[in-house]
Parts: C-alpha cells; sequence; structure tokens
C-alpha cells in the first residue's frame, strides 16, 4: 500500500515517516513499556547496536493512483503508482508560471540527480492555472527552460489534482 505525507509542499509516498505530529501512547518491548512519541515512527535501540523503527501506517491515507493524464514529458509510457510500489515517490504539483512553483525546482532538480540512482522518483504533476498551460508543447518548452528531468505528468482537466485533494498551487493534501 502506497502512503502520502506533506512535507514543504511536496508529497512524499512512502516517505521517511518521522515529521507528524506527536499522541500519546506506549509500545510493549519485552518487558517493559516504550512511550511512543509519533504516531508514525519510534526509534528503538536493540542492544546497543542498532536502531529499528516501528511505523505505523494507520495515520496515512493511501496515495490515489494518477488519472485523467492528458499528456507525459521525460516519460516514454505512462505512469502508474502501482508499478512504483516499494520506492520512495516524490509527486510535485505544480505549474509552469506559479513563481512558488518555480522556486521549488532548482531542489527538486538537485535532489533527482543525487538520489534518482538511489530509489527517489519524482513525478511532477504539471496542473494548468491558465488556458496556454494546457498545451503540451509550452509544458514540454518550460520543462526544458528548467531543466527537469525527472517525468512530468499533465493534469488539464484536474482529475489527479481533485483526486489528491488539492487547492492551489503549490500544495498537496494533508
Amino acid at each position: 500500500m502506497l502512503t502520502t505525507l506533506t512535507l514543504m509542499g511536496l508529497v512524499l509516498v512512502p516517505a521517511v515517516l518521522i515529521f507528524t505530529t506527536t499522541t500519546a501512547g506506549a509500545v510493549t518491548l519485552g518487558d517493559r513499556q516504550t512511550p511512543i512519541l509519533s504516531p508514525v515512527a519510534i526509534s528503538l535501540q536493540n542492544g546497543n547496536t542498532q536502531n529499528h523503527f516501528i511505523i505505523d501506517k494507520s495515520q496515512f491515507k493511501k496515495a490515489p493512483e494518477f488519472t485523467g493524464i492528458t499528456g507525459f514529458v521525460n516519460t516514454p509510457n505512462p505512469l502508474r503508482l502501482a508499478d512504483l510500489k516499494g520506492k520512495v515517490v516524490l509527486v510535485h504539483f505544480w505549474t509552469y508560471t506559479c513563481i512558488n512553483c518555480i522556486h521549488t525546482i532548482p531542489y527538486l532538480n538537485d535532489w533527482y540527480q543525487k538520489y534518482s540512482n538511489k530509489g527517489l522518483v519524482i513525478i511532477g504533476v504539471q496542473t494548468p492555472e491558465f488556458n496556454d498551460e494546457k498545451n503540451i508543447d509550452n509544458v514540454k518548452t518550460a520543462v526544458n527552460k528548467f531543466q527537469i528531468k525527472y517525468p512530468v505528468i499533465q493534469d488539464n482537466n484536474y482529475a489527479t489534482w481533485n483526486a489528491y485533494g488539492n487547492n492551489y498551487w503549490p500544495r498537496l493534501p494533508s
């Protein structure tokens, strides 16, 4: 099952699941109780040699599949989250004229360059705000201008946008 986590306006599917709110509770480990400080992850000492993490996925929603996609850039095939199961997937909703979206691109490009060979998958979901942003050739020009190497999918009809519950750029559901 894929899950989502919002972190700085981006969705990580599944991600380092340690940046969430805290809740009260405890887990029994052997003959002692260890407090749970996060609904997502706690760090446990196994002797003094190795850390382990317990992840409670009950607090996360399943990431919706990409739907209603009208175009593809930097990928020869349609993308499906189901095909990426087990990988760390960052889904970036953006539009190429949004200044706040544009400001995130250098960071995403850097992460993609550094970590794509270590299992990070970044998928840009270009959801147009204006009519000229619906033209796939304009999207390709923008992808080239911003030197984006990761796959970008075009969501002209807001189908994936709505499936994720987005309301504005750049914003992803919590």
